[in-house]
């Protein structure tokens, strides 16, 4: 069962929606019913695929698939818990939303951009998408901050000269969101506090 892109697409057509906990294949002719399962899913979708570009995708062209390979609705949802190697929501989903993420139509009125609104099953897999994005490696900060000390020892400056350099080239270098940005260049202000505290 082949996916289009990194992201999921296209997402699985159902008439509900519900947990999908993946099957494991425990014998040579589980894993023989499996190598099936996954031909015949990946030809649904590359048939939808080609149906879509002729006209908007129905539930009677969805079961005339299943009708073409044997199945029930309920062989089908079979088949996704064999394909899924992780357990997943497969969301209630018309043949002509493949393309749409989930979204809340509340936050989509004050939102007016991508969404994909997720109920976290696996924790430790959240965490493993969400840590790449706060951890990223900026090797080209650490290789100007290098060059920096270096021209700071040979110019025999003191250790807080040396810091204000580094600091200098740390700000003008590194990358900002859109929104720090905007602070910057409009001069908000980027801390505040409603309590003021003198240090003798």
């Amino acid at each position: 069962y082949k996916m289009l892109c990194r992201f999921g697409f296209p997402r699985p057509v159902a008439r509900r929606t519900f947990i999908c906990e993946p099957l494991k294949a425990d014998s040579d002719d589980d894993k023989q019913k499996f190598k099936k399962i996954k031909e015949i899913l990946t030809e649904m979708n590359a048939t939808m695929n080609i149906l879509e570009k002729e006209k908007t995708l129905s539930w009677s062209d969805f079961d005339n698939l299943l009708t073409k390979y044997n199945w029930t609705y309920e062989d089908y949802e079979y088949a996704l818990r064999v394909v899924h190697t992780r357990t997943t929501i497969i969301h209630k989903r018309e043949p002509n939303a493949r393309w749409v993420n989930q979204y809340n139509e509340e936050i989509l009125r004050a939102w007016n951009a991508n969404m994909d609104i997720q109920f976290v099953l696996d924790p430790y897999a959240c965490a493993k998408y969400l840590v790449p994005y706060t951890t990223k490696p900026e090797r080209e900060m650490s290789l100007l901050l290098e060059a920096t000390h270096k021209e700071c020892r040979e110019g025999n400056m003191s250790v807080r000269e040396e810091m204000k350099q580094l600091t200098c080239t740390f700000f003008n270098h590194r990358q900002v969101s859109v929104q720090e940005a905007i602070y910057r260049a409009t001069k908000m202000p980027l801390t505040y506090s409603s309590r003021v505290s003198n240090i003798s």
